[in-house]
């Protein structure tokens, strides 16, 4: 018989290949992070597009919510040159956004991560298997999975123009800082339009294969 340590258990696995993923991230952004950034870029408008035509009935008013969420992610986006710190409390609050952002169509925990200044940090913290930080920032989503989901739910099964209208606003408006990021470290336009067009293309791939497997399930 072999011995238990021969054969690792599956989640060790899993658990070994994300940190890797993590290094090799962290290793993008900082090695190049013009094109990293821009394929961001890519990827987040091509999904708030994808979100967008989700939206059954364009009004005035949803129209509004568009322009509420834009001004909204604009400046949400801002906060990343602010230096709030990397904290117990801060990472708390990251992680109930993140997790609450991980069950509405077309934003991941993430990307708000990532607008709250925090991603990096937390790959790092992942990485060194940092425990206070890694435990703060899963006690924070399960508290807001707990505190939020069911108003999430709510909102869009009873107003689902408008929260799709405001949540495509809120990833179009974020946007900036993705784009600030990349040009603090060189020419987004020169250097990184392939990497946005790889963006859009992975999102139009996917979204192209989830279309066609629902109407070959039909």
């Amino acid at each position: 018989a072999h011995r238990p340590a021969d054969h690792p258990p599956p989640r060790a696995g899993i658990g070994t290949a994300f940190l890797a993923m993590s290094g090799v991230i962290l290793s993008l952004l900082t090695d190049h992070a013009v094109g990293t950034y821009s394929f961001f870029l890519g990827l987040i408008l091509a999904s708030a597009v994808v979100l967008f035509l989700e939206i059954r009935s364009l009004r005035a008013a949803t129209l509004a919510y568009l322009v509420v969420g834009t001004g909204a992610g604009f400046l949400l986006a801002g906060l990343g040159h602010l230096d709030v710190g990397h904290s117990l409390p801060v990472l708390f609050l990251t992680g109930m956004v993140a997790l609450c952002a991980m069950i509405l169509p077309g934003i991941s925990g993430a990307y708000m991560t990532l607008v709250l200044n925090q991603y990096e940090f937390m790959l790092a913290a992942l990485r060194a298997l940092s425990l206070p930080e890694i435990f703060a920032y899963i006690a924070g989503g399960a508290t807001g999975l707990l505190l939020f989901t069911r108003g999430l739910k709510y909102l869009l099964r009873t107003y689902p123009g408008a929260m799709l209208a405001l949540l495509t606003g809120l990833m179009l408006g974020s946007a900036r800082m993705l784009w600030e990021k990349g040009s603090l470290a060189g020419d987004m336009v020169a250097g990184g339009w392939v990497f946005f067009l790889a963006g859009l293309v992975v999102v139009g791939a996917v979204e192209y294969l989830k279309r066609r497997y629902a109407g070959s399930g039909a």
